[in-house]
């Protein structure tokens, strides 16, 4: 899951190219995948001079407790902002997040079938809720 960015840049002779985005991410690639949540600086350079564009990524498909722009529903930990807690694991598949993937969460990802935008119950992420996410909630069951 993840969206991604790709720099077309439109300065001559082979510019270098770098990025820097959150949590102190960067790369020198053109293009950038498996983005989270958040700014991202390009900087595009040669000799004839520097192009700066800053972008913001959103790929927020669902409730964010925490607010760490991860959604709920993939966050590992989403009572704890960036993630820290030592042994902070949720299922993917616990949408009400009550510690086990259950009835409720089945009814969650079946009223949300066939759906194909931003959806909370895509768990495998491949824009639509369908066979492969009830697969995957039915590989987590704990009842």
């Amino acid at each position: 899951m993840g969206d991604a960015v790709e720099a077309r840049p439109r300065i001559e002779r082979n510019p270098s190219i770098a990025w820097t985005g959150p949590n102190g991410s960067s790369s020198s690639s053109e293009d950038l995948v498996g983005l989270t949540a958040g700014a991202y600086v390009v900087t595009l350079s040669n000799a004839s001079g520097t192009v700066t564009q800053t972008f913001t990524v959103n790929n927020q498909v669902g409730p964010d407790s925490d607010k760490d722009g991860v959604a709920d529903c993939v966050d590992a930990c989403p009572a704890d902002k960036g993630n820290l807690a030592n042994g902070c694991v949720a299922d993917i598949c616990d949408f009400n997040l009550d510690g086990s993937v259950d009835a409720d969460d089945l009814s969650t990802l079946l009223s949300a079938w066939g759906c194909k935008a931003s959806c909370a119950a895509d768990v495998t992420g491949d824009g639509m809720v369908d066979g492969s996410d009830l697969g995957t909630l039915l590989s987590s069951w704990t009842g």
